[in-house]
């Protein structure tokens, strides 16, 4: 029987080794962290499209209640991570790494998102 806090933390530091890996192989630099303005166009509207979700929502129902604040932190969150996915897929070559460091990015979405919502691990994240 795994332990959910023994999987995370195993989970964790295969992806921090992974990251390490990556840039090893791929050392930043200016020309390496230059991207297409029309990625990063691409990263707003695709995240202010996400955030307009529970914009409406709040609209709707009063189960759905962000503050500014929520707004803010779940922007940074999907921009961040939208840049992040954006430059892995400009600058790694090998589509094995590529999918595995965007699955990773993706997964760490998720959970960071989660742990802030709901305060599924019961971390300092949730608000507890």
């Amino acid at each position: 029987k795994i332990e959910l806090a023994g999987l995370c933390k195993y989970v964790k530091t295969w992806l921090s080794q992974q990251c390490l890996n990556l840039f090893d192989r791929y050392p930043l630099n200016h020309s390496t962290l230059t991207m297409k303005s029309k990625n990063i166009k691409i990263v707003l509207i695709v995240s202010a499209i996400i955030l307009t979700i529970p914009l409406i929502a709040m609209q709707l129902t009063t189960e759905v209640d962000w503050t500014t604040m929520d707004f803010v932190i779940a922007a940074m969150l999907l921009v961040g991570s939208g840049l992040i996915i954006s430059l892995i897929i400009e600058k790694v070559q090998n589509s094995t790494q590529r999918i595995v460091a965007i699955i990773g990015i993706v997964l760490l979405l998720i959970l960071t998102w989660a742990e802030m919502a709901v305060g599924i691990f019961g971390t300092p994240l949730a608000g507890s």
